[in-house]
């Protein structure tokens, strides 16, 4: 299955079942750097280690806590002490931090070298391999300094979601169930029949969505912004959490206070309670206001936000920060 995206770089994205070679993919005879997830399971890692002669692998534990600008420096040192070039290549192969991280730095080094990415998550498969964004955390603020360039290609390996627990491959789902209902009622349907394993078809469907909605606004002036639906809010409770509370846990508390339909929100938290996301914890409204206040969405002191009436049924409202903590105390007070 290959999905082109005509963006301001074109670029494929293969899904595949699963990769038992990766010279369909990539040149061989090229030079790779490749940052690697360091849980990945050694045996897929190996395909690329046996197959990929003349690179070098970068292993780094995926958390937040490394998303930041002393990981982008330590790998930009060793690029250089390696002598890797623009015509070189970059792989992230991991999740989305692994793919936020070594795409900025394939963005960074030299003013831009090739890059491609290899997701190995639920989330990344679904959200972060179309559309060319990437970011780090600066003070616990969440993808803070960033760019938006897009990869030479993508490739999805559905194989890698099998060593997956099944907390982290639930959690990446969130993302879409938001694409769903924002923009495919048949594809929320899928999740209101609990048929969470049918991830080829969730993927695919996901992707399609992001491809139509990056070829329309790939710089995310307007449109593309959609696809922040619950995000403000969960980004600052990842934040004021120190991480502790995942993104999938914190983007479905963020969708359900964008959700101003009841019928919806009841039919929301039905699918969270059976893919087992916790979404009911505490807030803060205080410790969580200060990281609203540095959103990135930010514009003229007011914020973008989309709220959802009915599937596909979406308006799109600016506020200041003052009203939206209100707008949130507000949820809060109503149980969301």
């Amino acid at each position: 299955m290959k999905i082109s995206v005509k963006a301001k770089k074109a670029y494929d994205v293969y899904i595949e079942d699963e990769i038992f070679s990766l010279k369909d993919y990539l040149d061989l005879k090229k030079r790779y750097f490749v940052v690697v997830d360091s849980n990945l399971p050694k045996e897929k890692v190996e395909l690329f280690k046996k197959e990929l002669k003349n690179s070098s692998f970068y292993y780094l534990e995926a958390i937040e806590e490394n998303k930041n600008l002393i990981t982008v420096e330590v790998i930009l040192e060793e690029l250089l002490k390696q002598n890797f070039s623009k015509s070189d290549f970059l792989i992230g192969l991991g999740g989305g931090i692994i793919g936020d991280i070594a795409a900025f730095i394939a963005s960074i080094y030299k003013r831009g070298m090739n890059y491609i990415y290899f997701p190995t998550s639920t989330t990344a498969m679904i959200d972060v391999a179309i559309g060319g964004k990437n970011g780090v955390n600066l003070l616990k603020s969440k993808n803070i300094i960033g760019t938006i360039t897009p990869p030479c290609k993508v490739v999805i390996d559905l194989s890698f979601l099998n060593s997956l627990p099944e907390k982290h491959y639930n959690n990446g789902l969130v993302e879409a169930i938001k694409m769903a209902m924002l923009f495919d009622k048949d594809l929320f349907e899928l999740f209101l029949k609990k048929d969470f394993k049918n991830i080829k078809e969730i993927v695919t469907r996901s992707l399609k969505i992001k491809k139509e909605v990056v070829e329309k606004d790939e710089e995310d002036l307007d449109y593309r912004n959609l696809l922040n639906f619950g995000h403000t809010l969960a980004h600052a409770i990842e934040a004021s959490s120190d991480y502790a509370i995942s993104h999938g846990e914190a983007v479905s508390r963020g969708i359900l206070l964008d959700t101003l339909n009841q019928d919806l929100k009841d039919k929301l938290e039905t699918i969270f309670k059976s893919l087992k996301i916790k979404y009911d914890y505490k807030l803060k409204i205080d410790k969580i206001k200060q990281y609203i206040y540095s959103d990135k969405k930010i514009k003229d002191e007011k914020i973008r936000i989309s709220l959802l009436e009915d599937l596909e049924k979406y308006i799109v409202k600016y506020v200041t920060i003052d009203e939206y903590i209100e707008l949130l105390k507000e949820g809060v007070s109503h149980g969301f």
